[in-house]
């Protein structure tokens, strides 16, 4: 009987530890995984902190270069008020120089008495001069007999491939800039006709 007991508290004492070993061991476990949680909002609360600062680094150049271009305005402004200035006083002394000489040029002049000789030349009476009557001249018809008409015989051309009108005038008239001829005497050809081949055109004679 005592050792039944004897064993059996030994048994609870093993049953014991090994509950708390159990136990402990979760709550190893449990604590690792919670540190691991804290590590990890730690690493993302310092990667939040970093953006933050570099959005503000940011904020801070934009602002420090926002204000270098208002004082950069600034100045120009302030520059174009001065030249403003300078301009007005300018136009303001033309002005009164302009007014000093339309003054001056504005003065009376002093009358020169009229001399004897002039009165005199005034006071004879004009002669009277006889007007000219032109004559009608009278201008013979020139007759211009008409020029015969060079009797020229036309002869036919039949269009080849690739020919244009400047090069059937080289090769048939031994001049390119007859092709004009060739259009006046096959209406109604012209400059940008199309020439279709096997048609028969009217040459003038060389």
């Amino acid at each position: 009987m005592g050792k039944q007991l004897i064993f059996g508290i030994i048994f609870l004492g093993i049953g014991v530890a090994g509950g708390f070993g159990i136990a402990y061991m979760r709550y190893q476990a449990a604590t690792t995984d919670f540190q691991t949680e804290i590590d990890d909002l730690k690493a993302e609360a310092q990667k939040a902190k970093d953006t933050s600062e570099e959005t503000l680094k940011n904020a801070g150049r934009q602002i420090a270069d926002a204000k270098a271009q208002l004082k950069n305005s600034q100045d120009i402004a302030i520059r174009l008020g001065k030249e403003n200035r300078t301009y007005k006083l300018e136009n303001q002394r033309l002005k009164t120089q302009l007014a000093q000489a339309g003054g001056r040029t504005g003065s009376p002049t002093a009358s020169t008495p009229a001399s004897a000789s002039s009165v005199r030349a005034a006071s004879r009476p004009t002669t009277l001069t006889r007007p000219t009557v032109s004559r009608p001249t009278t201008t013979r018809p020139v007759t211009t007999s008409p020029r015969p008409a060079a009797t020229t015989t036309a002869r036919e051309y039949t269009i080849q491939e690739g020919d244009s009108l400047w090069k059937i005038a080289e090769n048939e008239l031994d001049n390119g800039m007859r092709y004009k001829e060739i259009i006046e005497l096959n209406p109604p050809l012209t400059e940008n006709s199309k020439l279709v081949i096997g048609k028969k055109l009217k040459l003038p004679a060389k």
